[in-house]
Formats: C-alpha cells, structure tokens, sequence
C-alpha cells in the first residue's frame, strides 16, 4: 500500500533480525508496490464514476426533455373514440281500438366513432415565450452542470496533491526516524566510550520512538485519505493506488486575463445569465394572458344504429364539422395582473442574482489570486530554509558524533529540518489549491491537466 510504514532499523538490528534483512524470507521481500495513478486518469475516472456528477446529468436531461413543441402546446391535438351499445328494451303499447302490441328483448344495437383535431391558433405569443423560456432553463442547467463539474474536478485536483502532500510527508518522517536512529546509534557509541550518559541514551530512544509514532499517524491519515479520493472517483473506498507526489505549480497567472475569463466562461454567472432571460421569457408569458385565444377545430362522427323497435329501424350517418373559437376572460380575479407583477419580480430577483454571482466570483479571484501569489512567495522562502536546515542537519551530525554539541542541540536542529520540509510542502500545495480555484472560477479544469 503507497505510505506504508517503512521504518528505516540500524544495520545491527537488520542484521539480527532475519526476515528484515535484505536477503530474509519475511513478506517484506514479496510486498508489490500498488499502481501509480496518473492526474488525468484521475479526473477521467470521475467524470464517469462520481455521482453527485450523474444526478446533474439526469437534472439536465430532464430540462432537455421539456424543450418541445408538443410540451408549449405548437403541435395541434388529435383524439379518436369509438363506441359500442346494445339495448334490450321489453315494452307493451296500448292504441285505441287496437290490439297491444308488446315488445320481449327487443335489441337495438348502436356504433359510433369520432376522430377531431384542435388547435390553438393564437394565444397571444405565450407559446414561443414559453418555449425561450424552456430552453433558457436548459441553458442554465447545463450550466449548473458544468458548475458542478468543475468543482468535482477541482476536488479531485486537491484530493489528488494532498495524497502527493502526505505521501511526501511521510517519507519526510521516515527520514527523520533515519536520523533518529544515527543519534541513538551514535549516543550509544559515546556511552560507550564515555563520553555520553545512559540518560543521553535512553532520551535519543524516546525521540526515536516518538518519530515511529509520527509516521504511523501520518500513515493513518494518508490512508483516510486515499479512502476519500476512491469515493470521489465512484471507486471502491478499499481500491489500492499510489499517486506521483510531484506538486507543480504554474508559476504563470495573469491576474487581469483570470478576470476576464471569469466574467466569460464562469458556469455560476453563465448559469444566472441563463436564469435571467428564462425570468424575462417568464413575463412575456404573463403578458399574453392580456389577449384572446383562438382555437380552430375539425373532426368527424359517424354513427350506426340498428333498433327492433320504434319506427326507425336503422341510421348511418357521417357527420363532419370545422370551425373557429375565441375565448378571452373577460375578468378573471386579477389574476392576470398578479401574474403579471410575479414575473416582474422574478426579473428583479434574475437582476440581483446575476449581480451577485458576478461579484463572488470576482471576489473569490482577487482572494484565491493573492493566495496564489503569496504561497509562490513562500515556496521560494522555504526552498531557501530547507536548504540551510539540511546543511544544518550534517553539521550538526558531525559535531555530535565528536562531542562538541548535545543530544538535544541536535534534536533541535533535525525538528528544525523536518519543520522546514513539512512547511515547504504546505505552501507547495496552498499553491497549486489556490491555482486550481483559479482554474475552476474561469472554467479551465480540464482532465489533461
């Protein structure tokens, strides 16, 4: 598994423990490195597995679904009937000066069908309204879909560089129980000879016990986190990756060129711009409510009856009509005019919506911007630090194993090293987070980055 604990033992210890040794039978010999998975392969898996990402492609085909002529009432409706009824009648008829005439299960039987088409003619424009009004809705969830998207991408591009992160910080830990192990190895020399007490001996096993301990905590979290970045992929949280712990950062952003891009390929804005005009298709609806509807109608009956009694003894008969309708509520409750002030406030609320996801976005530039910039400022700083804090580190080794500086002098300085290593990876990966919100406010998270 990537970041399994590998504590680095003294050469007498391997030595007197077989299966530990280079050449011993322990599993430790038959362990295979997990595959290593690539960023692109990363954001490639998601766009297929993750399924917050599904649920807004089913939201967005349902709005594709609602964009037709039929749904807005364009295309004229056509119903067929047919019908079929038997009568038995029993019945006595009584004339004067006649004989009663009695009837016993006499049968009529009745046929009919009908086939009629209607449609709306005119309706004041509501349907086209309708109908731009559907498609803006469309617009703006495949917007949203492409917010979405963006951001599981994003999450994937941090989930992925805080794996490299820890993985990086455990082998900076593990370097440290490296170190660890040479002071001990060392302080047991000198008491040896000496020069060192047992209480040096005993503080050098303690610090390098406590180093183990940092390592397996920082494994733990490493394998939490490896957990969290399957589920983001839709894999199975058990799946066994390593990921390239090489951060790189784009040291090239243009703050104004970030701007601009905001403005005109951000899916939250594109999304309220979407939302806007699908509010102002929404009152030009409210406004057809203010003319007639015309409605042409044609269609056909045909009816044929059979009867064993009454004086008709059959009927067929073809019935065709055409015709026009007008229909305009004259007074309808005021209903039109609350429809009408129900849009306009629906516009209002687009207009607002619209402003206010223009300034979070250019906001949320300016602050991941300045973030970007002062993290590059701090990697060259702690590249700068770590530098002489290594150079520390083998001065100080030199100096403890003749004696002229303390165990503790030089527990300082290795804290110090892995201090400097651990805040290097801290701004390295403050900074490609903050270049991968830029990425996602302009809408530039790519799987081939």
């Amino acid at each position: 598994m990537a970041g399994a604990l590998l504590v680095p033992l003294s050469p007498a210890l391997v030595a007197q423990t077989p299966e530990l040794s280079p050449g011993g039978s322990g599993s430790a010999g038959t362990h295979t490195e997990p595959p290593e998975l690539s960023l692109d392969e990363a954001l490639r898996t998601a766009l297929d597995g993750n399924p917050v990402l599904e649920l807004a492609r089913t939201d967005l085909a349902l709005a594709e679904n609602q964009v037709s002529l039929g749904a807005v009432g364009f295309l004229p409706r056509i119903q067929v009937g047919a019908s079929r009824t038997t009568t038995l009648t029993n019945s006595e008829q009584t004339f004067i000066e006649q004989d009663p005439r009695r009837l016993r299960n006499a049968e009529t039987q009745q046929t009919g069908g009908q086939a009629s088409l209607t449609w709306r003619v005119f309706d004041g424009l509501d349907r086209f309204a309708e109908l731009d009004r559907y498609r803006a809705q469309e617009r703006r969830e495949a917007y949203g879909l492409e917010d979405i998207r963006d951001t599981v991408l994003t999450g994937v591009v941090l989930g992925y560089h805080d794996l490299a992160r820890r993985q990086q910080q455990v082998r900076i830990l593990e370097e440290a129980v490296e170190l660890s192990e040479e002071r001990l190895r060392l302080a047991e020399l000198r008491r040896e000879l000496g020069s060192a007490s047992d209480l040096e001996v005993r503080q050098a096993r303690v610090d390098r016990n406590a180093d183990r301990a940092a390592v397996i905590r920082e494994r733990t979290d490493l394998t939490q986190a490896r957990v969290d970045f399957n589920r983001l992929l839709g894999r199975s949280p058990d799946r066994e990756f390593q990921v390239d712990d090489d951060i790189r950062v784009d040291r090239g952003l243009s703050l104004e060129e970030l701007r601009e891009g905001a403005r005109s390929a951000n899916p939250e804005i594109l999304g309220a711009m979407a939302s806007r005009e699908a509010a102002d298709h929404g009152r030009r609806e409210a406004r057809s409510g203010w003319f007639p509807s015309v409605d042409l109608q044609a269609g056909v009956d045909y009816t044929n009856l059979t009867s064993e009694s009454g004086f008709q003894q059959a009927l067929e008969g073809h019935d065709f009509f055409v015709g026009l309708s007008l229909s305009f509520d004259v007074f309808d409750g005021f209903e039109r005019n609350r429809r009408g002030e129900e849009a306009r406030l629906r516009v209002r609320g687009a207009d607002a919506a619209l402003r206010d996801a223009e300034l979070r976005v250019d906001a949320e530039v300016e602050t991941h911007f300045a973030r970007y910039r002062d993290e590059l400022e701090l990697v060259a700083l702690e590249e700068e630090n770590l530098e002489i804090a290594r150079q520390n580190v083998e001065t100080a080794l030199e100096q403890f194993e003749v004696g002229t500086i303390s165990s503790i002098e030089l527990r300082e300085v290795q804290e110090a090293l892995i201090q400097a290593e651990t805040r290097l990876l801290e701004a390295e990966f403050g900074a490609r987070a903050a270049e991968a919100e830029l990425l996602r406010l302009t809408g530039q998270v790519e799987p081939d980055r």
